[in-house]
């Protein structure tokens, strides 16, 4: 059984998300980044943390793919062009949104150190990211079409994370994040964990 461990509000969640979307059982341990428990088994102190017979696995992007590999769930075949689209979408999400908005919340607490110029460039960046997001799935159910992905959920949640940060999204884009999130996986987890 998998064991996951962090706390529900971070990036932990796109590893939960994708557990109960698979219908794979696993344990949940909630703790924080950095705290005690989570430095008992990686000293970076970063979460998620997936362990996985004896071994342990971080970084949530690392993690949506071993499970989607593993389980043949929520992904293409590694390999197909399907499958590097997919992968293109979730390097996006990750490079234009997620990292984006973690340093964003990194220089909020340190206003003074960071110029007012990267500061705008980072909001600029957030914001082409999201109306990007709407243009994909304008027309459509999920990135990839009909078929829902790890990279929706990456995706998802980077554009609630947005949302929560004050970003107006699009009208496409908060469609899509709403589609995401009405999935009964999606549902399940937040009646368990929010």
């Amino acid at each position: 059984m998998y064991k996951v461990i962090g706390s529900f509000r971070t990036r932990t969640q796109r590893v939960l998300w994708a557990l109960e979307e698979m219908g794979i059982a696993y344990d949940w341990l909630d703790a924080r980044p950095q705290s005690e428990d989570v430095r008992s088994v990686s000293s970076a102190g970063r979460v998620p943390v997936l362990v996985v017979d004896e071994e342990i696995l971080l970084d949530s992007e690392a993690i949506l793919s071993f499970l989607c590999d593993r389980h043949k769930r929520l992904g293409f075949e590694a390999g197909s062009i399907e499958r590097a689209r997919q992968d293109a979408h979730l390097a996006y999400a990750n490079e234009f949104i997620d990292a984006p908005l973690w340093m964003r919340a990194r220089t909020k607490r340190n206003t003074d150190l960071v110029p007012k110029e990267l500061q705008i460039s980072v909001e600029k960046i957030l914001h082409q990211a999201c109306e990007k997001i709407g243009e994909i799935t304008a027309g459509e159910t999920f990135l990839m079409g009909q078929t829902f992905t790890i990279a929706d959920i990456y995706t998802a949640h980077c554009l609630g994370w947005a949302k929560g940060e004050g970003f107006k999204l699009s009208k496409e884009a908060l469609s899509y994040y709403r589609r995401c999130y009405a999935r009964p996986a999606a549902k399940s987890m937040r009646e368990k964990y929010a």
